[in-house]
């Protein structure tokens, strides 16, 4: 799932539940991992170094691929940022703050991914095995048409019950 995906999602369930800062965060930081236990896909990064044996060894290595894609992941991350105001945006300032922080929150576990490869231990430990036990065996990355369908749809899914619940 892309990260714009998880953003807006995450600032969708935000400002669902607005009403509750703790729990809107709560709720979309948990967002991440039900949506991840969807089939979908996934862009290439050239940088990640998959261990099929044994997913906790996986890494993200330092390189000129890596700053490719750290600059893509930034587009990524960016591009959620900027679609969760467009669609949430409120009159409300804090209503829009717990928005953000929805987003963030949304996108946290896999920012949390990186931090796990880099240090290896708890708490990271704890969420990356909770990262792979709730994550869908089965993706679209052979599948282009199927990956950009499933994000729109989730996208588009976080937007319609947004505007029924966010007033």
């Amino acid at each position: 799932m892309t990260l714009a995906t998880h953003a807006v999602v995450g600032a969708s369930v935000a400002g669902i539940a607005s009403q509750n800062p703790i729990l809107a965060i709560i709720f979309a930081f948990l967002s991440h991992y039900l949506l991840d236990a969807f089939p979908h896909g996934h862009y290439k990064v050239l940088s990640h170094k998959k261990h099929k044996e044994n997913p906790l060894s996986d890494d993200m290595v330092y390189g000129n691929q890596f700053l490719i894609d750290i600059s893509k992941i930034g587009l990524d991350f960016a591009l959620g940022i900027g679609l969760s105001f467009l669609f949430f945006k409120t009159a409300s300032q804090t209503t829009n703050f717990i928005i953000l922080a929805g987003a963030l929150a949304g996108v946290l576990p896999d920012a949390l991914q990186f931090v796990y490869w880099k240090i290896r231990s708890e708490p990271f430990i704890f969420l990356q095995k909770f990262h792979i036990a709730n994550h869908s065996e089965k993706n679209f990355n052979d599948n282009r048409f199927k990956m950009v369908f499933t994000e729109l749809f989730i996208i588009t899914l976080a937007i319609a019950f947004s505007k029924i619940f966010i007033s």
